[in-house]
């Protein structure tokens, strides 16, 4: 064993971790040094034990730590296994955000109205029907946004002010396409309803950096579907799926930031990002592709 890990309670930079995790992590992975199949099953089950290691020690020691116990394990297994783990960085929150939340934005990618504007089976009564939906989504968003940035301060109250001008600009934009004249008019399905009292009980009863967390579903998912094939709704995919769209960042270096300065817990930020990626499938799901007569 290298002599990094001779001394179990000074062994990381950090200083605020007691090795007993350390040693159990060796036993339990040493355990399975022989069954390379059951790797992938072990990492998922110690999931948890991983990552308190990985997140009170220092990197390096993480890293010499796994090579000391896998030695015999080929680069390509190697890189697969520390994987769901390295998603935990510090400057990777948004990434581990991303990836605990596939199951959810799969449900979006395989949605009636996706997979219906992929193929071109969506009629288009049910295309309007969700861009005006969607028009009045983002005018509620943006009163959502309004009401946390009157609770922040600094640059995080400027960025949310700019970012209540963008969505109230483009669901006004939305309504103007379709001449309709007031948004009130306008009576949105529940599934798109209970998307804006997520985001609106979010903007009223959280921190304002919670707000951040809950946008950015949204924000990320949609170039992601445009990354898929695309049949006779394709300009309009590349205006609104466009997987050139890279507004997304700004959103996660804000929740990254927090997250460092521990201003976020990751449990509650994960719990509003799944609520927001759940919203957004169920109102792609909430739209039939044909007519029903």
């Amino acid at each position: 064993m290298p002599d990094s890990f001779n001394n179990g309670s000074n062994w990381n930079t950090k200083g605020n971790f007691t090795g007993i995790s350390c040693y159990r992590l060796m036993a339990v992975l040493s355990t399975y040094i022989s069954k390379i199949d059951t790797w992938q099953i072990i990492i998922h089950r110690e999931r948890n034990l991983i990552i308190n290691v990985y997140t009170f020690v220092d990197q390096i020691d993480f890293l010499k730590l796994f090579l000391y116990i896998i030695h015999g394990i080929d680069l390509e297994c190697y890189v697969n296994l520390l994987s769901p783990v390295v998603y935990l960085t510090e400057n990777k929150f948004s990434e581990w955000l991303w990836h605990e939340t596939r199951s959810s934005r799969m449900k979006s990618l395989n949605s009636s109205f996706v997979q219906g504007v992929k193929d071109g089976t969506l009629h288009p009564t049910y295309f309007g029907r969700y861009l005006i939906q969607d028009a009045v989504f983002c005018l509620e968003f943006s009163k959502a946004l309004e009401v946390a940035a009157t609770k922040s301060g600094g640059r995080l109250k400027i960025f949310l002010e700019n970012e209540v001008k963008v969505y109230k600009s483009f669901g006004e934009g939305i309504l103007n396409d379709w001449y309709v004249q007031n948004a009130s008019a306008v009576k949105v399905g529940p599934e798109c309803q209970g998307f804006i009292d997520h985001l609106l009980n979010v903007s009223l009863n959280e921190d304002p950096i919670y707000i951040v967390v809950a946008s950015i579903p949204c924000e990320r998912l949609w170039p992601w579907l445009g990354l898929h094939q695309f049949g006779p709704y394709k300009d309009w995919v590349m205006t609104y799926f466009s997987p050139a769209y890279a507004g997304y960042h700004k959103f996660e270096a804000i929740a990254n930031a927090a997250y460092v300065k521990g201003k976020l817990t990751k449990d509650k930020a994960l719990q509003i990002y799944t609520k927001s990626m759940e919203g957004e499938a169920a109102f792609f799901n909430s739209i039939p592709v044909s007519v029903v007569i």
